[in-house]
Order: C-alpha cells, then structure tokens, then sequence
C-alpha cells in the first residue's frame, strides 16, 4: 500500500462534504406563512374605543353641609327624628338627595326611626326658622303623616321625597285655605294625635276634615305645612 492509496477515499470524503455544503447554500428557503406569525394564545388587551361608555366616569361628590340640630320628635309608638343642616349655597335636587341619603344612613345605624324630616338652610338664614335651601322626608311612601305605617327594621315601603328650595314658596296662606295660622297648627297637632291613636293616613284625613268641617284637600296641605314648617306634635309618651 502506497500514499496514494490512504489519500484517495479520503479526498473522495471531503469532496463529497463539499458538494453538499454548496447544495445547502444555494436551496430556497421555505417562506414563513403571515398567520404563523401573527397568531397569539394571549387576548388582545381592551382599547380605549372598546371600555363600555362611564366605565371611568366618577361618582358625584356629596356636597359640603354642616349638621347644625338633631332632633328626636318621636310620639307615642312611632318614632321620628328632625335634622337641620347647614349648606354652603343653594343646591339642586340631585345634590340634597345625596345630603340626605348619607344623613338618613348614619342616623338609622344606631336607632330605628319610623320617619326622618331634614331640613336645608342657606347661609345666612335662621336655622330655626323654616327652610331656606330645602328640604326632605325619608318615611313609608316618602310621607312623614304614613310614618304609624313604619314596622321596626322593614324599609320596603321607605321613600325619600325631596323639595328644593325655600318652604315659603309652598306654604299655604290664609288666601289659600282662608283658615288663620293659629288653627292651622292645632288641626295639625290634633291629626298627629289622630295618627298616633292607630288611625291609618286617609282614615285620619276624613276624620280632621270632619271634625273641623273642611275639606280632605286642605287637611292634607296643613300636613305639609305643619312637616316643613316644625309645628308643635304632642310630646312622647
């Protein structure tokens, strides 16, 4: 055996190494399908264009007030409460709602009230006098006179009812109801008494009205009155 023997299987080895390098070098490659590469297991994240409209939008702030008078007007076997709060200036009806439900909220967390009556004064006014900025009535059918209607710890038939602005735009005069203010409080003390004795609201409007020979109609705006304006009730018993 010679050199040349041992050279040539290993020269035929490297050529044939080289020729399959070249072939590799110069193959096409596979071109990479679009969807291949753009496909994601992961959800695509939300755009603005896609959050539900007042997703971010914020809550209306309760607005300032200062609590200035609680008062418990409670009578016999049915309670009720009287708060006097102080704004900063005239409100709208949607800002008293707020005041009122945050003060009916805390005042029902320690003691079961029947009904709860508050009353918005402006700066600058008599806060015992009648309202100025307006007013309010948390109790069964949003009616301070159905608050006998009331059962400890049930709220179902809870409303709030609210007024905006000052009483005096509301109160009856003597023009209306041609009845002097003197009567009108004790017709007003005297169907709280009829109330609190178990009469329902309507059986107490037809026995007032009655009683004092007028009409239904006129008992129920003294009923008014007499809420806003913080007339006398007959004390607890």
């Amino acid at each position: 055996m010679n050199q040349y023997s041992l050279l040539k299987p290993i020269s035929a080895v490297v050529l044939l190494s080289m020729l399959l390098a070249a072939c590799a070098s110069s193959a096409t490659p596979v071109p990479t399908k679009p969807s291949e590469v753009t496909k994601s297991t992961e959800a695509p994240k939300p755009t603005e264009a896609s959050k539900p409209a007042g997703t971010t939008q914020a809550l209306s702030p309760v607005p300032a007030y200062e609590i200035l008078e609680v008062q418990d007007v409670s009578t016999a076997g049915v309670s009720r409460l009287q708060v006097r709060i102080r704004i900063t200036q005239a409100a709208t009806e949607a800002q008293l709602r707020l005041i009122s439900e945050e003060v009916v909220v805390a005042q029902q967390k320690t003691t079961f009230y029947s009904a709860i009556a508050l009353f918005f004064y402006l700066p600058g006014t008599d806060p015992h006098g009648v309202y100025t900025g307006g007013g309010a009535v948390w109790a069964p059918n949003g009616r301070w006179e159905d608050a006998n209607l009331a059962k400890m710890g049930n709220y179902a038939q809870h409303r709030l009812q609210v007024t905006v602005g000052s009483v005096l735009k509301n109160t009856p005069t003597s023009s209306d109801t041609d009845i002097p203010e003197s009567v009108r409080r004790q017709i007003y003390y005297n169907l709280v008494v009829a109330q609190d004795s178990g009469m329902g609201t309507d059986e107490s409007y037809t026995y007032i009205a009655r009683k004092h020979g007028i009409p239904e109609s006129t008992v129920e705006k003294i009923a008014r009155e007499g809420t806003r304006r913080s007339w006398p009730i007959p004390p607890s018993r």
